[in-house]
């Protein structure tokens, strides 16, 4: 296989994360180079499929994640290609009392920042 000896960036990792980048720094006319062990979207991207969670997101990294979602839902118009993407909810289980309290907190903050979910006793 041959490399280009010279870029701007280098971006190590062909996953959702990776690519993505690569793309941005191509849009900006910057000279990029993708290094992947295997193949393309077979590594982490893979095993986690995809993954937006927000369940288990700290309420600071809220409104990165409403950034995210909506560089995703842009997404399929910037690469004029379909892409799935299915929101299903999502399921915290507490052990102990102490958990409970503080996954209620959790969803009483997410509340707050406009986030649908609920706890279910």
């Amino acid at each position: 296989m041959s490399v280009a000896r010279t870029a701007d960036v280098v971006v190590v990792g062909a996953g959702l994360v990776g690519m993505l980048a690569a793309l941005d720094l191509a849009e900006a006319g910057r000279s990029v180079v993708v290094l992947e062990k295997s193949a393309f979207w077979r590594e982490g991207s893979a095993v986690n499929a995809g993954t937006l969670a927000l369940q288990n997101k700290p309420t600071a990294l809220l409104s990165a994640y409403a950034e995210a979602l909506a560089l995703w839902d842009a997404l399929p118009a910037r690469l004029e290609a379909p892409l799935g993407r299915i929101m299903r909810g999502g399921l915290r289980l507490a052990e102990t009392d102490a958990e409970c309290e503080a996954l209620a907190a959790a969803i009483d903050e997410q509340q707050r920042a406009g986030i649908e979910v609920e706890l279910v006793q």
